[in-house]
């Protein structure tokens, strides 16, 4: 098993000022971490789990790796090492899913909660990386969505926020995935609109009560 802190999180933030893209290049770091762990010795088939936005960055390396042909032919791991994903409560479409969340009489409390947090990476980002983050930037901030506005759309060459969601969530990819990806929700998960208003796909649901 390996673990790992994706794009502009714990000890990778501190080597670099890099932003998260929700996926869009974290997937091929996912599989560039496994192939990492072959060349140490680690055997195939490599999978890649984890929950929320992890498990939305995890959906995208099952996308990265069934197209190593074309942008890593030669890192040292073949598409059928790839086993796929299994992810937890995953964010399948962010336009959905942040409007849904700040709606939930729970949910618009963990938006806050989740708001604080990316602007306290921020400025863990900025001491690291002064020039790369801007300050009165980070003071704007105070919604997950002004986040994105401030610091995501401009460097991946968005015109808005509600494309960049569009362009990074992964449930446009569900159809066109070629490996095994089962994915759990929990049934009253207040990040996650109603399943049957984000897609049509056969995901098990379980209740927090059932949890043991």
């Amino acid at each position: 098993m390996v673990l790992f802190d994706w794009r502009a999180h714990g000890r990778t933030a501190r080597l670099s000022g890099t932003l998260t893209s929700d996926g869009l290049y974290e997937g091929e770091d996912f599989v560039r971490i496994a192939a990492q762990a072959k060349a140490m010795g680690s055997p195939a088939p490599f999978w890649f789990t984890s929950f929320s936005l992890g498990g939305q960055l995890a959906l995208w390396a099952v996308k990265a790796g069934q197209t190593l042909t074309t942008w890593g032919p030669d890192i040292g791991i073949e598409e059928s090492q790839i086993g796929g994903a299994a992810v937890i409560c995953p964010n399948l479409d962010s336009n959905r899913s942040l409007s849904y969340l700040v709606r939930d009489p729970w949910g618009k409390y963990l938006e806050k909660t989740i708001a604080r947090e990316l602007k306290k990476l921020a400025w863990q980002i900025h001491a690291a990386h002064p020039e790369s983050i801007d300050p009165e930037a980070i003071a704007r901030v105070n919604s997950v969505w002004g986040f994105d506005r401030e610091f995501a759309i401009s460097g991946l060459g968005f015109a808005s926020v509600e494309d960049y969601y569009q362009a990074s969530s992964p449930l446009y990819l569900l159809p066109h995935l070629q490996k095994p990806t089962p994915i759990l929700y929990a049934a009253d998960d207040c990040l996650t609109p109603p399943l049957c208003q984000t897609c049509k796909l056969p995901v098990q649901a379980i209740r927090r009560s059932s949890w043991r």
